[in-house]
């Protein structure tokens, strides 16, 4: 079995906390093959949540509040191998800015539902599912690169002006992409 690092009913503020050199704010975990499991969690001010180095098979985000990605960060950024059976529910992003909330990188086997607003950006991922996600604003909130996800059941309000565009970007898609979503 891989380690596990449980995070429970936490709320973080990154300007309580110093940045690692480098980075305009502090991130909270930095994790390398361990699953990473966050619950009941409200970060503020944070430049990354979790920074996965590679493979955190099975890990978790469950009841979150992101308010950081302040300068470019995510809630949860991969940056190479995701690893299998990725699950993310109730993720709340404040509407301030594009707020970056999950940046997945070869996951094989993952379910993103019940999230509301932020953007999110899958590469090379396969069987990815996404239902039930409420996104309003623009510019694109969901980007697909190479990957086979699947999205249904989801509203997504874009503001009505010229030159405003989709609020899904899709680069070379494997299958089929969308089913029972509505814009407005």
């Amino acid at each position: 079995d891989a380690p596990r690092i449980i995070f429970k009913n936490l709320a973080i503020n990154g300007t309580d906390m110093y940045a690692q050199a480098g980075s305009p704010l502090p991130s909270f975990c930095l994790a390398n093959q361990a699953a990473v499991i966050l619950n009941n969690i409200r970060f503020d001010s944070m430049y990354y949540g979790v920074d996965v180095i590679s493979s955190n098979d099975m890990s978790s985000i469950v009841n979150v509040k992101w308010r950081g990605g302040v300068g470019g960060g995510w809630l949860w950024y991969d940056r190479d191998y995701s690893g299998d059976g990725f699950y993310a529910r109730g993720i709340f992003a404040s509407q301030t800015g594009d707020m970056q909330v999950i940046w997945l990188n070869r996951c094989y086997g993952g379910r993103i539902e019940s999230c509301v607003d932020g953007v999110y950006r899958f590469d090379r991922c396969k069987a990815i599912s996404l239902d039930s996600i409420h996104i309003e604003g623009s510019p694109a909130r969901i980007e697909i690169n190479d990957s086979n996800v699947g999205i249904s059941n989801s509203y997504f309000h874009i503001t009505k002006a010229p030159g405003n565009p989709s609020p899904i970007k899709l680069n070379h898609i494997v299958g089929d992409v969308l089913q029972n979503y509505h814009v407005t």
